[in-house]
């Protein structure tokens, strides 16, 4: 997957305050705000900014009373803002108070310690009278640093750290100008919108500022416990013990999600972020991602005598520098996944089973136009193919139509799918009556499940949120059914590792009738 938040937003929350893509965007009384230039230009207009976080934080603190009594999402919403906020006001006192909220609504110590990791540090150097700027903020970070439970937020500590290495000054700017200034309308932004911003604002500036020693004391922890450190590849463990049937012996869910196989998965890799297995339940390929949402690779094992083998990847895919999202038709014989070959986009796979191995790749659907990447493909019984392209920043839902030179048209999904969010991971009903897809439509920071209905004349109904059983203040993404379509797998992404979560999928169907009333 790609979108905003595993570009900027999530390294944005996490030096600011989140450990994770977490804080959803608050939603004060007054939910516009009008703005003197587009966001992106905001950004570069220090004043214009002040003047926006100001109007953002009376609205928050007019509902400072009823966050007493609400539940800790929604504690973490209101004070992750106002702490980003006290950033950019330089008001250290309501920074502490407004982080001290936030750190209350985790129970994990390491997500408690990674609130505010850096920023807190910048703040306080920023503000220490007649000290040296860069010394005062390398020797707190350090001090935090050597203070965290290294081993749970090892991979979380080298994302932040790829990913500051390839910011910029104009990161920022970039990304705001793609997803944020076409949803400003007659010159006013949306609360959860002007939330993003200033957090976006909040990563601009240790970018501009701090960037050379984040990355100094990042690469300095990093060594000092490079003996301590728990490999993330290429290890992959064996399933134990020997399990009988299919899933790896797990019984069937019902309505409610539940964690797919935890121990086992837990024990093979904590960064597994999908499964497919064969409809006789003697194969399965397994895609393990990381703590950033690249260098997926795909890997194997079958079932032989009520054994399964050691995973391993398979010699077939050896081409590509990434693979990951399998899955398998109804049938069995063909395997669909993502691949990126060096120098190539990355598209969608076939492999066909040939006896008792697979063919070579096949790309599927013959042709996708544009110059970006696809992602989570999925063909409908109808030979419809839907799935993520990422161009020019941002990430939208597409679908093959009949017809064009090559057999096959490929058209992008409207409103109300596609609403100049971040839109993907589409995951459609082999009869093509719900899409269930992930999005950060509501610009918080995270991804979050959606499912739309088929009003049956070939447009998609308004997308639903999924709700608590499926949606948390982490990033869930990723929806994919198993080969009968009977069950809808998805993926939850935290601090320490991927989580997968599976359904009956009679319990999206139970969701029509009150969604069409």
């Amino acid at each position: 997957m790609g979108r905003l938040s595993s570009a900027v937003v999530s390294v944005t929350l996490l030096l600011s305050c989140s450990p994770s893509l977490g804080a959803e965007a608050p939603a004060p009384p007054t939910h516009t705000y009008a703005i003197p230039c587009p966001p992106s230009e905001l950004l570069r207009r220090h004043d214009a900014l002040l003047a926006l976080a100001a109007q953002v934080r009376a609205d928050l603190g007019a509902t400072q009373d009823a966050d007493l009594s609400s539940g800790a999402a929604a504690i973490r919403q209101r004070n992750t803002t106002l702490f980003q906020i006290a950033v950019l006001e330089r008001d250290t006192a309501a920074a502490h108070r407004a982080l001290e909220r936030v750190r209350s609504t985790f129970d994990a110590p390491a997500a408690r310690a990674m609130s505010g990791l850096f920023t807190e540090p910048y703040l306080e150097a920023r503000v220490s009278p007649g000290s040296d700027f860069h010394a005062a903020f390398r020797e707190r970070l350090t001090g935090r640093l050597a203070a965290l439970p290294y081993g749970d937020v090892q991979f979380t500590l080298a994302a932040v750290r790829g990913q500051m290495k390839a910011a910029s000054p104009d990161t920022s700017v970039g990304t705001v100008r793609a997803a944020l200034d076409p949803l400003v309308q007659d010159g006013r932004i949306a609360a959860g919108d002007a939330a993003t911003l200033i957090a976006l604002a909040v990563n601009d500036e240790l970018v501009r500022f701090a960037r050379e020693d984040l990355l100094a004391c990042l690469d300095a922890t990093i060594a000092a416990h490079r003996d301590d450190a728990t490999p993330f590849s290429p290890r992959v463990g064996v399933v134990q013990p020997p399990l009988r049937g299919a899933w790896f012996g797990q019984q069937a869910p019902a309505h409610t999600p539940v964690r797919f196989a935890p121990a086992i998965l837990d024990s093979l890799n904590p960064w597994c972020n999908g499964i497919a297995f064969s409809p006789d339940g003697k194969e399965c390929f397994l895609s393990i991602g990381g703590a950033t949402y690249g260098g997926m690779r795909i890997v194997h094992a079958t079932c032989e005598a009520g054994v399964w083998t050691p995973f391993a990847p398979p010699a077939y895919l050896d081409g590509f520098i990434s693979t990951g999202e399998p899955h398998f038709s109804p049938d069995g014989g063909t395997l669909y996944f993502t691949g990126k070959r060096a120098g190539e986009f990355g598209r969608l796979w076939a492999l066909t089973r040939t006896g008792a191995t697979w063919s070579k790749p096949e790309r599927q659907p013959a042709r996708i136009e544009g110059e970006g990447d696809a992602y989570r493909g999925r063909r409908t019984n109808d030979g419809t193919w839907y799935f993520g392209l990422q161009l020019q920043g941002m990430m939208q839902i597409y679908r093959t139509t009949p017809g064009g030179a090559a057999g096959v048209g490929i058209e992008k999904l409207g409103a109300p799918v596609n609403l100049q969010a971040y839109d993907g991971d589409p995951c459609v009903a082999p009869d093509g009556r719900w899409l269930v897809f992930n999005s950060a439509r509501e610009l918080a920071g995270r991804a979050d499940l959606y499912v739309s209905f088929a009003d049956g004349k070939g447009n998609w109904g308004t997308p639903v949120h999924l709700g608590p059983e499926y949606n948390t203040p982490d990033d869930e993404f990723g929806a994919m059914l198993s080969p009968d379509g009977r069950h809808l797998f998805f993926t939850r992404h935290t601090i320490a590792e991927n989580q997968l979560y599976w359904v009956d999928t009679a319990a999206i169907d139970a969701l029509e009738p009150a969604v069409r009333r």
